[in-house]
């Protein structure tokens, strides 16, 4: 069985991109930590993995004049995800 890299390399951020009009019509629950993007007003809005779009309020960040908050959330998941991958490979060497 393949042991999987703990080291996790961030070159591309992929988030979630909707309208006001689609978030509102899918109302998904986000993942913990998942970004997601009202491309009309240009406000986000992170998962906690149990409430719907519709339920989780705006973060304070504004993509444009706010990017360190855009950054502090990116690096937050990228460490959430290398803790998951050393956990995996740790179940893998055992």
């Amino acid at each position: 069985m393949a042991v999987i890299s703990s080291t996790l390399h961030v070159s591309h951020l992929c988030l979630a991109v909707k309208t006001s009009a689609q978030w509102l019509t899918d109302n998904p629950v986000l993942m913990a930590g998942e970004i997601a993007l009202d491309s009309d007003t240009l406000r986000l809005k992170v998962g906690n993995g149990s409430n719907t779009w519709q339920d989780l309020d705006y973060t304070d960040a504004d993509i444009l004049s706010r990017l360190d908050s855009l950054e502090a959330l990116v690096l937050a998941q990228a460490q959430y995800l290398s803790s998951l991958a050393q956990k995996l490979d740790r179940e893998e060497l055992s």
